[in-house]
């Protein structure tokens, strides 16, 4: 979470993992990052990603449903801008679901981040 725009390759490193304190009058959004690792065996397919409201932007695919992301990969999904009184005091869980290339099973990670005032 940080400044918006950042949601790229190399904006990204002005972001801040889990937890970002919103200065006020200010703007806001953050980036959602699905990284296959190195050492998996498959890519995955037909992703989805599912953040809850009010922080989050509700359900959305990731991916066209035959698009692949692969080990080593790296898909950037950027957040909506909030103001700065929009930012509730809670946790919010991101979980990004797909399905295994090879494998065809449905793989789901959860990630949590949380934004104070």
């Amino acid at each position: 979470m940080g400044p918006p725009n950042l949601c790229n390759a190399t904006g990204i490193q002005g972001l801040y993992d889990v937890e970002y304190i919103v200065p006020p009058n200010t703007t806001w959004s953050y980036c959602y990052v699905i990284h296959i690792p190195t050492e998996s065996e498959e890519c995955i397919y037909d992703i989805t990603l599912t953040d809850s409201p009010p922080l989050g932007a509700g359900q959305r695919n990731v991916t066209t449903p035959s698009e692949l992301v692969c080990p080593g990969e790296m898909k950037y999904i950027a957040g909506p801008t909030r103001s700065f009184s929009q930012a509730p005091e809670a946790y919010s869980d991101a979980i990004v679901q797909g399905y295994g290339y090879y494998s065809g099973t449905l793989v789901s990670s959860k990630d949590g981040s949380a934004v104070k005032r």
